[in-house]
């Protein structure tokens, strides 16, 4: 099931987060992470550089990243996080639709909340 989205003229459809895409936010989720840590390198330590790196992995282990996890959770609600997942639920069917696509819609409010409406509806 897929609902269409009206965007500076265009329509667009909008997939729901299926199980496919709830990986590759996962995915995206992890990478994300590991980039933080590695961007802080050289403020830390290398035992703290370490210690990072362990935590991250002890978290990939249990699967704390996973999609409807408190850590997917949080993401999700934040900027990155968000523009993330509306990729995800239009890359595929909207030849275009990139990121800086999504930066667009981002920044105009009014379509941003209707996209958030219908992808909230498809994805109870």
């Amino acid at each position: 099931m897929s609902a269409t989205f009206q965007f500076k003229g265009k329509t667009f459809t909008v997939s729901p987060i299926d199980d496919d895409r709830k990986a590759m936010f996962t995915r995206w989720l992890k990478l994300h992470a590991l980039e933080s840590i590695r961007a802080l390198r050289p403020d830390l330590s290398a035992e703290e550089y370490h210690l990072q790196m362990s935590i991250w992995q002890a978290q990939c282990t249990a699967g704390a990243f996973a999609y409807g996890g408190p850590l997917a959770a949080q993401a999700a609600l934040s900027p990155d996080g968000a523009k993330r997942l509306a990729l995800l639920a239009l890359a595929e069917h909207n030849p275009g639709v990139d990121e800086h696509f999504i930066d667009g819609l981002w920044n105009d409010l009014d379509a941003w909340k209707r996209f958030c409406a219908i992808a909230e509806a498809l994805n109870p």
